[in-house]
């Protein structure tokens, strides 16, 4: 009688592990990964504002490698005590009228998308590279990024 109690206590508790790994698995972890990404910088183009040019001067962004899907969160902040000035963060998309655009220093911001938008970076024309650091909520998907080499079929069927 004991070993057939001790049996059956066996194989529930065996069973009440097996079901809760497999719940558990199945879990996404609350706590977002910290990102750290060091900035490119430009030379200032003087000698273009200079001749009165100003077409394409401040259109290069740098990707944080992410899409945030609507209502998902970016939580940034600037951490080189070097940098002084802010960094501006766009959400963009394919609307211009939902585009959104952030002013980012050395504290934390919290930022929820409400689209489906890229986060950028708008790159600086300093000496000293602004370095962030970011986490997302777990519901982005990562950027498809295509880079010089990479294979041209293999990227789109991603």
């Amino acid at each position: 009688m004991q070993k057939n109690m001790f049996k059956k206590a066996f194989i529930l508790i065996f069973l009440v592990a097996l079901i809760g790994f497999f719940t558990m698995n199945d879990l996404k972890a609350e706590a977002a990964t910290t990102i750290e990404k060091k900035m490119n910088v430009l030379e200032n183009p003087t000698w273009l504002t200079k001749s009165g040019l100003s077409k394409g001067i401040y259109h290069d962004r740098q990707d944080l490698g992410v899409v945030l899907p609507k209502n998902a969160t970016i939580e940034i902040r600037q951490t080189n005590t070097s940098f002084t000035d802010q960094l501006v963060l766009e959400l963009l998309n394919n609307d211009q009228k939902t585009e959104q655009s952030y002013k980012i220093g050395s504290s934390w911001v919290k930022i929820t998308a409400s689209v489906e938008s890229v986060p950028f970076i708008r790159t600086t024309f300093t000496k000293e590279a602004p370095k962030v650091e970011y986490r997302v909520s777990t519901d982005t998907k990562d950027l498809p990024v295509f880079k010089q080499g990479d294979n041209e079929k293999k990227f789109f069927e991603k």
